[in-house]
C-alpha cells in the first residue's frame, strides 16, 4: 500500500484522519493478491518482525523466502512512501496478482518519471535513481523480483487465504447493507471510528489527513500485515485503506495449535475465544487484551463481539473506549470448567 504525504500539509496529526461527508460517502470493497502480497513483503523484509503469533504465517513466509533478491524490492520496503504507479489501480471486483503486477509493468516510462518526483520530491532515494534514468529496465527488475516473491513465498497458500478474506468482504458487504456508513466502517477494524464526518484512524504507520470529495472509500482486508492500517490518500479517484482482516492469523493455526487438547472449555468456545475468556479477570479493553495475549487487535475484537452476543460480557463505553466484563454466566463458566 502507498504511504503517500501530502506536502502542503502543515497541521499535526495523530493517526490518520480522512475527512468524508457520511451522508454521501461511497464504499467499496476489494479483494486485492498484490496488496496483501506487498503488506506481506513488508513484515518479512523488515528486522523487527511484527510476531503477534511466532508459530504463524511470518515463519511460514520467512522459511520460504530464503533467496529472495530484497535488494531488487527495496522501492516497496525501503521508505514510507511509494510512487502511485507501484500499486495497481484494478482493485474491484477480485483480479488476479497477474493482472495487477501486468498493469504496474505496462506504465509508460513518463509516468514512472513523473510520480517518483512527485512522491520524493528533490529527495529522490538511492533505490529510485535509476527509475528516473532507466525507468524501464528498473520497473522490469521490480516486477520479475516481485513476481518470484509471489510465486515463491505468497502462491502456495493463497488459495486459502483468499477464503479468509473473502468470508471478509461478506461480512462488510452485509454491515454496509444493513447499517449506516459510520456505523459499518467502524466495523472493519477497532482502529477506525467515522463520526462527525471524520473517519479516523488510530494507525502507528502513518500520520496524514486527506479530504475524500467526490473518491470512493475502498477497504481491503488483508492477511499478511501488521496490526495497523495503511493507506493510499491521494489517488485522484480513491482512498484506500488496508487493515488486518479478523481470524487472519487462524489460516495457519491447524498447523500449530495442539488439536488433542482436551480442556472442555477450549472443546466447547474454541482455543482462542476460550483463551480471551479466561483472560478477562477485570473490565478490560480490547487493545489491552491484545497486548497481553499477543494476538491481532482486529481478531481480539471478533471473539470479544461473540462472546458478547453469547452472554459471557458486558461491555460498556467511556468515550472512543470500550471495557468488558465477565457477567455472572461467564464467570459460572469458568467455575464450572475450573479453569485459572
Amino acid at each position: 500500500m502507498s504511504t503517500q504525504r501530502n506536502r502542503g500539509e502543515a497541521e499535526s496529526t495523530s493517526g490518520l484522519t480522512i475527512l468524508a461527508d457520511a451522508a454521501s460517502v461511497r464504499v467499496q470493497l476489494c479483494l486485492s493478491p498484490h496488496c496483501s502480497t506487498v503488506a506481506s513483503l513488508l513484515e518479512v523484509a523488515s528486522t523487527n518482525w511484527w510476531s503477534a503469533d511466532p508459530n504463524g504465517w511470518q515463519r511460514v513466509f520467512e522459511k520460504r523466502a530464503t533467496g529472495v533478491d530484497f535488494a531488487a524490492l527495496a522501492p516497496y520496503t525501503a521508505y514510507p512512501a511509494v510512487p502511485r504507479f507501484l500499486t495497481s489501480a484494478l482493485d474491484n471486483p477480485a483480479p488476479t496478482f497477474a493482472a495487477q503486477l501486468d498493469e504496474i509493468r505496462s506504465t509508460p516510462d513518463a509516468r514512472v518519471r513523473v510520480e517518483v518526483l512527485e512522491a520524493f520530491g528533490d529527495a529522490v532515494p538511492r533505490a529510485y535513481l535509476p527509475f528516473l534514468t532507466s525507468p524501464r529496465r528498473s520497473l522490469e527488475r521490480l516486477c520479475a523480483a516481485l513476481e518470484r516473491y509471489w510465486d515463491q513465498v505468497v502462491a502456495p497458500c493463497w488459495s486459502q487465504m483468499r477464503v479468509t478474506l473473502e468470508r471478509e468482504v461478506l461480512r462488510m458487504a452485509y454491515a454496509l447493507a444493513t447499517s449506516t456508513p459510520e456505523v459499518a466502517i467502524a466495523q472493519a477494524h477497532p482502529a477506525m471510528s467515522f463520526a462527525e464526518d471524520r473517519l479516523t484512524v488510530d494507525s502507528i504507520v502513518q500520520n496524514d489527513t486527506a479530504e475524500l470529495g467526490s473518491r470512493v472509500l475502498m477497504l481491503t482486508p488483508l492477511i499478511c500485515a501488521p496490526d495497523g492500517l495503511l493507506a493510499d490518500l491521494y489517488v485522484h479517484d480513491r482512498i484506500k485503506v488496508g487493515y488486518a482482516a479478523p481470524g487472519a492469523e487462524d489460516v495457519w493455526a491447524a498447523s500449530h495449535e495442539n488439536t488433542s487438547d482436551t480442556n472442555q472449555l477450549t472443546a466447547l468456545l474454541g482455543a482462542r475465544r476460550a483463551r480471551i475468556l479466561a483472560a478477562i479477570d477485570r473490565p478490560v479493553t480490547t487493545s489491552v487484551l491484545s497486548a497481553e495475549l499477543r494476538l491481532p487487535l482486529a481478531t481480539v475484537s471478533e471473539h470479544l463481539t461473540a462472546l458478547h452476543s453469547l452472554g459471557f460480557l458486558t461491555r460498556s463505553r467511556a468515550g472512543r473506549t470500550v471495557e468488558y466484563t465477565l457477567t455472572a454466566l461467564g464467570t459460572n463458566l469458568l467455575q464450572v470448567f475450573d479453569t485459572p
